[in-house]
């Protein structure tokens, strides 16, 4: 259960679910026949229409979990740093952006890249009971650009190293490239209940269902930021975020769950100092220790269920999920081969403080 109430990251729309889109979503869905009619199409660009313009500053403050199946937890992420949103006269919205990312595979471990694209999306949405659903689905993709920025290692046997085909540099080269073009061209959905909480799935959900989320939300006036599963492997860290909290007087309220590792440390960043300390785990191997002490840390052991309330000024925040011996109380087991990943359920609510 989560919270007394998923803003996921993503590569998405999140700016038609901010200012006014609460009184637009509840006159669309007063009228569902009349949104959903497929002779209607018009009507729904124009309304979807109205957060172009602030696409591209809503997309920035957050991050697109990264897997290889759908229902797989999140094994990296991809941060949107640069960004520009057109809308085009046929109604489509084209983005244009690029960012950093790290992803794990067992061969390479940690792998860092930037990548960038170009793409052309076909924007819709449907009405379901109270809840919004919007969709973005890829038209035409005209640009496209990955580059690795680092490999952790690659596994090697006595015959050398254990990549299916060319060199380590070649098989992370297109594991990169083939996880990060798999993501981009399944488009993405945005599901905004009718309690304003919202949930970010890549791919497209049929009016109705949920994306996938490991807790049960309960509504209270809080807006969910997440609510994922993510795979922590030894050694590893995950950015969860950047999570925005919008006034002073609001806090984090973050619930966790962990399996398999025996714990794992969570820290609490604004987004400048998590920036730096990202950008250094995207470049090299060794996943160092954070530039300035945190906000907030502290330790989740395997098996307990972990809520805790953080009251902190308006800015947005990372939550650094780390399974490492560099940064937070604890540290993963030493003993060679034994990697025992974590699995985090993580949940972020963000509303008033108490």
């Amino acid at each position: 259960m989560l919270g007394d109430a998923p803003r996921s990251a993503a590569l998405a729309l999140v700016a038609f679910l901010s200012a006014g889109a609460c009184s637009t979503q509840r006159i669309v869905t007063s009228i569902p026949s009349v949104a959903n009619d497929a002779a209607n199409r018009t009507l729904r660009r124009d309304l979807l229409a109205f957060g172009t313009s602030t696409l591209c500053s809503e997309i920035q403050k957050t991050s697109v979990p990264l897997r290889l199946r759908t229902d797989d937890p999140a094994t990296g992420r991809f941060f949107i740093r640069q960004c520009s949103a057109r809308e085009l006269s046929s109604g489509d919205i084209t983005l244009q952006w690029s960012g950093v990312g790290y992803g794990w595979s067992g061969l390479t471990h940690r792998i860092g890249f930037e990548a960038r694209a170009t793409v052309d999306y076909d924007p819709d949405f449907r009405a379901d009971g109270g809840d919004l659903y919007l969709y973005f689905r890829p038209n035409v993709t005209q640009a496209r650009g990955f580059n690795l920025r680092m490999t952790e290692r690659v596994v090697s046997s006595p015959l050398g190293p254990l990549v299916p085909v060319g060199s380590p540099q070649e098989f992370a080269n297109q594991l990169g490239a083939g996880l990060f073009s798999h993501e981009l061209d399944r488009g993405f959905s945005v599901v905004r209940q009718d309690d304003g909480s919202t949930a970010f799935a890549l791919g497209l959900i049929p009016p109705g269902e949920r994306p996938a989320a490991p807790f049960v939300v309960e509504g209270s006036g809080k807006t969910v930021a997440t609510n994922e599963r993510v795979e922590i492997h030894q050694n590893q860290r995950d950015f969860a975020g950047p999570f925005e909290v919008q006034g002073d007087g609001d806090a984090l309220y973050l619930t966790l769950g962990v399996e398999g590792a025996a714990t794992v440390d969570f820290l609490v960043y604004p987004k400048v100092q998590g920036d730096v300390w990202l950008d250094g785990y995207t470049q090299t191997a060794l996943a160092g220790p954070p530039p300035v002490p945190p906000v907030f840390d502290d330790v989740v052991s395997a098996n307990l269920l972990y809520r805790h309330t953080l009251r902190v000024p308006r800015g947005l925040y990372y939550v650094v999920l780390d399974n490492t011996a560099t940064a937070g109380r604890s540290a993963p087991s030493t003993f060679p081969g034994d990697d025992r990943a974590a699995l985090v359920n993580l949940g972020v609510e963000v509303g008033a403080a108490p």
